[in-house]
């Protein structure tokens, strides 16, 4: 049976479920007044952060979500786009009716009726004490459900979990799994195909003849076919993709170009520039073009695609920045996203579902074993190496292996990459190898390159002859370059 199956036979869901975890936690072990020794030290926890895509903040929270008429529910109180069926029967929305309420394509989050968790638990407060039918409406323009076994109605937790402090909307969900990278790349290519005649099959022409590397399925035929609202493909797929096509849309329009659908990607693709930065390492300070972006873009996007194309995912990137401040990061799903994956596997062709929890279980706890035994987190070289006595000896280490590929700090590389050395993308070798010292530090055989040119999304190189090598730090910030090219033996061309 299907986890949402499960789910529903839950009074109040996810949100029951979440409430009694916190209360484990909060009320009966008191880990936040009274703590708890380890290691000779008293140790408090305290409630920080939630983070998760719409549909699990909303099921954790137990709102209306992203089709109410109070999408946000927590955070704020803009309104949602007009429903088709009263756009029908011409009934204006609110945004409509009063310009001063916000709707959800406002793009600066001061105007968006941010909501504290005094608003939060005084509607809570009111939906309880409310009739059923005048609960039904304050249900609906709060964006918070009523229900007494959920989260937000345990007055004894108040103290510990604050829901607008907390919420937390993940940039990888909100941006690359089935986001809006996807839907911009789709609505732009469909913009081209009316305007210039091109298409998917124009980006793999483009893509082929300028010898760009390393190979792209998601502008492929079988990709091609399949696209529907958005271009079809992974997380990490799309995030690599973007630049790409990037590169093609300012070769057929031109730097300046003043066509609106250009402009609303070229803006989402820098707010996507930023993200790749913060997960690389970048700090803070690279955050702080975004709330000016984000208010451009959302303007930018209804003029070019109108309201009604505008999803709940538009109005998430508007919070994000705050995020980061309170956090001094960009906190994401990438991790646990993979855990999903490998819980889906955990319950998948499981034929007795009486046993489903100690099966997914089981399953769960081999795979973790298995992970353990060779995580991939853990920095070391991809087997065969063979012995490199020569660095072994300029070194003065007792041993050096030597090896095509590695993984260091969980990022793959191998022979042949173009890597920045640096999140200023000022620093660009081409990796010739990849070794080991002594079993515990890492580095690469490189031939380094000098900047002879450098524009907005991409930069040309001349590279060295010689062969030197590069030894990680750990607080190194490695960028793999997104699409690059030789034009010549000495020369790289990449994209960023």
């Amino acid at each position: 049976m299907p986890r949402t199956k499960w789910a529903k036979k839950v009074p109040a869901g996810w949100s029951a479920l979440t409430k009694h975890l916190l209360q484990d936690m909060f009320l009966r072990d008191k880990i936040a007044t009274e703590g708890f020794q380890l290691v000779g030290q008293l140790v408090r926890v305290r409630f920080w952060a939630l983070l998760a895509d719409e549909e699990a903040l909303q099921s954790i929270w137990y709102t209306t979500g992203a089709s109410g008429l109070a999408p946000c529910g927590i955070m704020c109180s803009v309104t949602n786009k007009p429903v088709h069926t009263d756009v029908s029967r011409g009934i204006a929305s609110l945004s409509d009716l009063d310009p001063a309420i916000p709707n959800i394509s406002c793009g600066e989050e001061s105007k968006c009726g941010l909501r504290t968790d005094k608003n939060v638990w005084g509607f809570c407060d009111a939906l309880q004490l409310a009739s059923s039918k005048d609960r039904a409406e304050l249900e609906r323009l709060s964006g918070i459900k009523y229900h007494p076994a959920a989260l937000l109605y345990d007055k004894d937790l108040r103290p510990f979990v604050s829901p607008t402090k907390s919420t937390r909307f993940d940039p990888m969900h909100v941006l690359a799994s089935n986001g809006l990278i996807g839907v911009e790349m789709m609505l732009c290519l469909t913009e081209m195909k009316t305007s210039v005649g091109s298409y998917f099959a124009e980006v793999r022409a483009f893509h082929s003849e300028e010898a760009w590397l390393p190979k792209c399925e998601v502008f492929s035929e079988a990709r091609e076919n399949s696209a529907t609202f958005q271009v079809k493909g992974g997380a990490s797929e799309l995030w690599s993709a973007y630049p790409l096509l990037r590169r093609f849309v300012l070769v057929t329009y031109g730097e300046d170009a003043p066509e609106l659908h250009v402009q609303s990607f070229l803006l989402l693709c820098s707010i996507a520039d930023i993200f790749l930065l913060l997960m690389h390492g970048g700090g803070p300070l690279v955050a702080a073009p975004l709330p000016s972006l984000v208010s451009r873009y959302l303007a930018m996007f209804v003029l070019a695609h109108g309201l009604d194309a505008v999803r709940w995912k538009h109005h998430g990137l508007v919070h994000l920045y705050r995020q980061i401040m309170a956090d001094d990061m960009s906190l994401n799903c990438w991790v646990t996203e993979r855990k999903n994956i490998k819980g889906k596997q955990a319950v998948q062709n499981n034929q007795c579902t009486q046993q489903v929890e100690k099966t997914a279980l089981s399953r769960m706890l081999n795979s973790q074993i298995r992970l353990l035994e060779s995580p991939g987190w853990v920095s070391k070289l991809i087997q065969p190496a063979r012995a490199f006595p020569e660095l072994a000896l300029t070194l003065s280490a007792s041993k050096v292996e030597l090896s095509s590929a590695m993984r260091w700090c969980g990022i793959s590389i191998k022979s042949g990459n173009v890597l920045f050395l640096d999140t200023d993308r000022s620093r660009l070798v081409v990796v010739i190898g990849c070794f080991e010292v002594d079993s515990n530090t890492h580095g690469i055989l490189v031939r380094a390159a000098t900047s002879v040119n450098r524009a907005a999304y991409s930069s040309r190189w001349e590279v060295a002859a010689d062969v030197s090598y590069y030894m990680f730090k750990k607080e190194d910030h490695v960028v793999q370059a997104a699409f690059y090219r030789h034009p010549a033996p000495d020369r790289v061309e990449v994209l960023h």
